[in-house]
């Protein structure tokens, strides 16, 4: 009989050995060990990972960590279905692609529930075994989706959320084999119509399956029939189960490229292992680096057994991150330039003597963020974030061994807790007990500066009076914080200038802030959502830093927001219509970022709104007619993006517009002549489109306009005579190479 695994003959175990057997839980001894598991919310503003037994959360400022599954006291209830202690590990976990449900599968349920203490199952050899649930990504209620002596490992979310893939060996009579390898099965998002993949390959390796981008396939890493034990070869599969493809030896699991074209993986070579690309299906194989760290099987030491963790293409498709193992560096590869970037061993920037004087390294899970700027890393005591090409390192969670538990790890990376003592004494907040509000903003504005300034530059503190604080302005009755401003010549610059930390969510706790501007400071990560709390908020200003992510929605729940400035940040996704409710807005800009997709039409709703500019983006799709709405706009500025169509007739109704740059897009068809309406025009730019047809001799009539810049079209006919007055510093119509028309006869 192979070690492990027991015929289940109740009665034959004693109670000792019973309880001996629930404390472990594992998988079979000839498959890849399972290792912890991390993924990042949809939104960049929090991570997800498996450790031990558990499944947390970890916002990526470093302010929370919490467990989403709690786990039940040891042993189990026979009246309760889902909450079994977790005897053994977690596996991988998979995000919902709508971002609210999270897949785990956890080694927690006892085999023939309820009378297990006297049985084993074959395949873990303990009486618990592997199978998958779901659970809220807020938290609540876990919901069990199989039930089975098997083991059910791995699920993954297909890209529409509508099925699940995953491993399993249900498929056999466990105890008639000696080696009860997991084959590929799919199932319907509630648990139901499960359908086996690839029935004629003998087994699938302990790696997460991969759905392709379009979610018509699958990739993963199997043994065909014959072949020998640990020589592992990269297959695809449609969905459906048809057209299974053999795409050659591979010794990590797959990812796929963005685009859905491609696939990496680590294919061992002659000597060594090397990190590879190929087409989807099978050709055009391509070496993008040599693998330097990697582990061999014991029994079998050649590159053809080795181990390397996973391979993860990232979101931007340039550049593939490789985990070799626990005990070797991850590294980044550049997919084009073949350039390295090594992130696994640096050291951890700590106040703690104990974790500085050691490298930070066994990375057990690492993924990208969702663009593609950062990376979080697992390690047996941290959770961290650092830059995709090297660079300081963030905080998020650090393991305390006395309390079994994570624990916040604050972005000073010091876990000592934030002094308030003086909000509440006097020594900050004047007469406090008239003030209590205000004592809450002191304590927020505390933690605010204990994650993000680190307190240099910053002259906060809880023994100063607040209305000394740099940068902080109190107002009404009684007294809290309407202004934080990091952004003037006479406010410390040191505190945050060059520094590279995330926006804390903390600063959502400023209840009646009317003005948050922290422009230029360099800060990261994603605009927190706990933003939209600032209801009383008049003023956001986050320009010139480095902040990603998407716009957050819930910033349209600021209504009484006047000035709206995210420019020259990082910021990727499409703009969110929801924007179009802050009808008090009268400056938005979203200028010199990645936002991408078309701009939304609700924001002709916007009636207040004076100036709107979303330039230099990746913006698609038509410039829409309800701009034309904006009765208030004087600038509207949407040049170098990537607009088609026409433009839109609408715009001429934009009576007080002075400045108005459509340049550097791909718009068509003909200048429209309802541009002459625009009495107040003092600035056109349209260069550079496929603009077509004749110059309107209306715009002629624009007896305001001082700049006119129309090259780089194929525009026809003559240009009017009346344009003849702009200055020809200030357009570019020699440049257009047509003759002016002939005045008109008096």
């Amino acid at each position: 009989m192979r070690p492990g695994f027991r015929t289940r003959t109740p009665g034959a175990a004693s109670a000792e050995a019973s309880r001996s057997r629930r404390d472990q839980c594992f998988a079979p001894g000839h498959l890849l060990r399972l290792d912890d598991s991390v993924q990042w919310s949809l939104d960049g503003s929090a991570v997800f990972f498996a450790h031990g037994r558990n499944v947390y959360a970890a916002t990526v400022d470093g302010t929370d960590v919490h467990q989403l599954v709690d786990p039940a006291p040891r042993g189990f209830d026979a009246s309760d279905s889902v909450g079994a202690s977790r005897i053994g590990g977690m596996s991988a976990i998979s995000v919902s692609p709508g971002g609210t449900r999270l897949l785990y599968s956890t080694c927690e349920y006892p085999v023939n529930y309820p009378t297990a203490m006297l049985s084993a199952s074959p395949l873990t050899g303990s009486d618990y075994q592997y199978d998958i649930a779901l659970v809220s990504t807020s938290g609540g209620e876990p919901r069990r989706l199989t039930n089975n002596d098997a083991y059910d490992n791995f699920p993954v979310w297909s890209p529409d959320g509508t099925r699940i893939a995953f491993l399993s060996a249900r498929h056999r009579e466990l105890e008639a084999q000696a080696f009860a390898r997991p084959h590929l099965y799919t199932m319907a998002a509630d648990g139901s119509k499960v359908r086996h993949l690839a029935r004629g390959l003998l087994g699938v390796v302990n790696h997460p399956p991969q759905w392709s981008p379009d979610g018509q396939w699958l990739a993963f890493v199997g043994f065909e029939d014959g072949g020998e034990l640990f020589v592992r070869n990269l297959y695809t599969i449609r969905a459906d189960g048809t057209d299974l493809r053999r795409l050659g030896p591979a010794i990590s699991g797959p990812s796929w490229s963005p685009d859905g074209l491609r696939l990496a993986f680590a294919q061992p070579e002659a000597t060594t292992v090397a990190l590879v690309t190929i087409a989807a299906d099978g050709s055009d194989l391509r070496r993008v680096t040599t693998i330097e760290h990697w582990e061999p099987h014991r029994d079998a030491p050649g590159p053809a057994h080795a181990w390397i963790a996973s391979v993860a293409w990232s979101p931007t498709g340039t550049h593939i991150l490789v985990r070799p193992n626990d005990a070797r560096p991850a590294f980044v590869a550049g997919v084009e330039d073949r350039g390295v970037t090594d992130v696994g061993i640096v050291r951890w920037d700590t106040e703690h003597a104990a974790a500085s004087e050691a490298p930070f390294h066994g990375i057990r899970a690492a993924a990208w963020s969702p663009d593609g700027a950062r990376l979080v890393l697992v390690g047996p005591r941290h959770v961290v974030t650092v830059a995709a090409d090297g660079g300081p390192f963030r905080g998020l969670a650090q393991w305390h061994e006395t309390g079994e538990s994570w624990q916040p790890l604050n972005l000073r990376a010091g876990l000592d807790p934030v002094d308030v003592t003086g909000c509440a004494t006097g020594a900050a907040v004047p007469d406090p007990e008239a003030n209590p509000g205000l004592v809450t903003d002191c304590a927020t504005l505390l933690e605010v500066q204990h994650g993000l300034a680190d307190g240099a530059g910053l002259n906060w503190s809880s023994d100063r009076p607040i209305h000394e604080w740099a940068g902080i302005a109190l107002g009404g009755s009684p007294l809290r914080v309407h202004e934080l401003r990091i952004d003037r010549p006479d406010v410390p610059r040191p505190a945050l200038s060059g520094l590279h930390r995330p926006l804390p969510a903390a600063l959502g706790r400023l209840p009646q802030l009317r003005v948050l501007s922290l422009i230029a400071n360099q800060l990261t990560g994603p605009i927190p959502r706990d933003l939209g709390e600032l209801t009383s908020l008049r003023e956001l200003h986050l320009d010139a830093n480095h902040l990603t992510g998407s716009i957050p929605p819930e910033l349209a729940q600021l209504a009484n927001l006047e000035v709206l400035i995210l420019s020259q940040n990082e910021l990727t996704g499409p703009i969110p219509g929801d924007l179009g409710h802050l009808t008090k807005l009268r400056d938005l800009r979203l200028a010199a970022n990645g936002l991408s997709g078309p701009i939304p039409p609700e924001l002709g709703g916007l009636k207040s709104l004076e100036r709107l500019g979303m330039e230099a983006n990746q913006l698609t799709g038509s410039i829409p007619p309800e701009l034309g709405q904006l009765s208030s706009l004087a600038v509207l500025s949407l040049s170098r993006n990537e607009l088609t169509g026409s433009i839109p007739s609408a715009l001429g109704q934009l009576g007080n517009l002075a400045l108005l740059f459509l340049n550097h897009n791909q718009l068509t068809g003909a200048i429209p002549p309802a541009l002459g309406q625009l009495g107040n025009l003092r600035f056109l730019s349209l260069t550079a489109n496929q603009l077509t047809g004749p110059i309107p001799a209306e715009l002629g009539q624009i007896e305001s306009l001082g700049t006119l810049q129309l090259s780089g079209n194929r525009l026809t006919g003559c240009i009017p005579a009346a344009l003849a007055e702009v200055s020809q510093y200030n357009s570019d119509l020699e440049d257009l190479g047509l003759p002016y028309c002939a005045a008109a006869a008096a």
